[in-house]
C-alpha cells in the first residue's frame, strides 16, 4: 500500500525537480519553506482550529503551483481543495510585467480571503527577513523590491483589526512608518 507523502515532504521534493538548483539566497529552498511555517507556527492562534491542518500544508505548498509543475487540482487530491484553494490564492498571476503580476495577485489574495492573507503574511516575513539579512547583492536587491511595494501590499491586504501583531512585524522588517 502506497503511503501517502505530508506536505512538507511533497513541497520539498517537488522544489527539487526538475533539478536540485533552486535555491533561497545561499540555502536549499526547503530553507524558505521551513521559514514560512515556523511563522505560521508562530500566529497559529489567529486561525480557527478546523482550518489549522489545511493552512500549515499550505504554507509548505504556498510556492508549489508558481514554481512547479503541480497544479492545484493535483495539490487538492493529496491535500484537500480548501488547501490547494489558499496555496492557489497566494500563487502569482502571470502577467505582462512585475507591476502588473504584483497588483493582480494582491487583488486575488484580498479576494481568497483570510486564510490566504494570512499565508501570504507569513510568507513576507520570512521573504523580508531573509532578504534584509542577506549578505549578498540578489539579497540586496530583493529587499529593496520587497520594502518597494510594501506600502501597495499593505493597502491591499491589511484589514483593521486582522493580525494586527503580524502587521507590526512586517512594519518593523521594511522600516515602515
Amino acid at each position: 500500500m502506497k503511503t501517502k507523502m505530508t506536505a512538507k515532504d511533497y513541497a520539498i521534493d517537488a522544489h527539487l525537480h526538475p533539478s536540485s538548483e533552486q535555491r533561497y539566497g545561499n540555502a536549499p529552498y526547503s530553507k524558505h519553506l521551513e521559514d514560512v511555517v515556523s511563522n505560521i507556527e508562530r500566529y497559529i492562534r489567529y486561525i480557527d482550529v478546523a482550518f489549522r491542518v489545511d493552512v500549515l500544508n499550505a504554507g509548505w505548498l504556498h510556492d508549489t503551483v508558481e514554481d512547479t509543475e503541480n497544479n492545484a487540482r493535483r495539490l487538492g487530491y493529496q491535500f484537500g481543495k480548501r488547501t490547494a484553494l489558499i496555496v492557489l490564492g497566494v500563487s502569482n498571476v502571470r502577467a505582462y510585467d512585475k507591476t502588473e503580476e504584483i497588483l493582480l495577485t494582491l487583488v486575488q489574495i484580498r479576494k481568497a480571503g483570510n486564510l490566504s492573507r494570512f499565508v501570504k503574511l507569513c510568507d513576507r516575513m520570512a521573504n523580508g527577513r531573509n532578504s534584509k539579512n542577506g549578505f549578498d547583492g540578489k539579497s540586496d536587491k530583493l529587499y529593496k523590491r520587497y520594502k518597494g511595494e510594501y506600502p501597495i501590499f499593505r493597502y491591499a491586504l491589511k484589514i483593521d483589526n486582522e493580525y494586527a501583531d503580524m502587521w507590526a512585524e512586517l512594519d518593523e522588517i521594511f522600516d515602515y512608518v
